[in-house]
């Protein structure tokens, strides 16, 4: 989600959209994001939590890959998809933390999370700055687009496949 963040404002400018609406797009995204945490809570609740992560993950291949080869670069289609991403942005947090503290209990939560967190930041840094490098060198965001399409659905993947037994059950 770095990549939005980073970079979404000068990808939308790139597809000759002005400056104003780019800001007004990068906005929304970031209204989407506070919007999709607290649903995702909600429908944590309700749906398995690994199933959450796994739709989530799921729903940014199709959003991107939606955005990136069917739609034209529009105002329109340009805010929705900011809207969209922002609501899958941080709607992993929650379902992440609750399939740790559930694997390995409370105890292990803060060490774990940290760690999960550490190597989310250190992604996050690699596919901002490799976004910047290839911008510089193609003029393009596709190909960081692309891996991040791959990375996403082996995110989606390996959601769907985790085994959640309750730490507390076999305590």
């Amino acid at each position: 989600m770095s990549l939005i963040q980073n970079h979404l404002y000068s990808q939308i400018v790139s597809y000759g959209i002005d400056k104003s609406t780019a800001a007004f797009a990068y906005t929304t995204f970031g209204i989407g994001t506070m919007l999709g945490a607290l649903a995702c809570g909600f429908i944590c609740l309700k749906i398995p939590i690994k199933n959450v992560l796994g739709s989530i993950y799921g729903l940014r291949v199709l959003l991107i890959a939606v955005f990136l080869f069917l739609l034209p670069k529009n105002v329109v289609t340009v805010v929705f998809f900011a809207v969209a991403m922002g609501l899958t942005g941080d709607a992993t947090v929650t379902p992440t933390s609750e399939i740790i503290s559930r694997k390995f209990g409370a105890e292990s939560m803060g060490l774990l999370f940290g760690f999960t967190f550490i190597c989310h930041q250190t992604g996050s840094f690699i596919s901002t700055w490799l976004a910047g490098y290839l911008y510089q060198i193609t003029g393009r965001y596709e190909m960081i687009w692309m891996m991040n399409l791959g990375l996403c659905a082996l995110a989606s993947v390996a959601s769907y496949r985790i085994r959640i037994v309750d730490y507390e059950l076999e305590a």
